[in-house]
């Protein structure tokens, strides 16, 4: 607070001292806030990178699991392709032989 002076100059003066207090304990509130800053700047940073890699890993798991779960499927649809295509094969064997035996096998010429 500001005494009341007679002398402007006493005022000004007095106006500045104050001034001063307030910048210094403006710059020191500050530095202390900078130096805890600087503090927790190594602890936030592992703890980010802790949980980066966290996330990471979880991503990895979901990933692989998804990957085992499509290889899964088409492993199954693949099974039972085969199973269908063996099962047509099975039906037709007969008639794919003859068809070979009397595409390759000379035929007798009438002529």
């Amino acid at each position: 607070m500001v005494k009341k002076l007679a002398n402007p100059i006493q005022q000004v003066l007095e106006a500045e001292r104050a001034a001063e207090a307030e910048i210094a304990a403006a710059r020191e509130a500050a530095e202390t806030a900078v130096t805890e800053a600087r503090k927790q700047a190594p602890i936030i940073l592992h703890r980010n990178e802790t949980r980066t890699q966290r996330a990471v890993e979880r991503y990895e798991k979901q990933q692989s699991k998804l990957l085992k779960t499509k290889t899964h499927t088409l492993r199954q649809e693949s099974e039972a392709n085969l199973a269908d295509e063996q099962t047509l094969l099975d039906e037709h064997f007969d008639q794919i032989v003859e068809e070979i035996f009397n595409d390759v096998w000379p035929q007798d010429d009438p002529s």
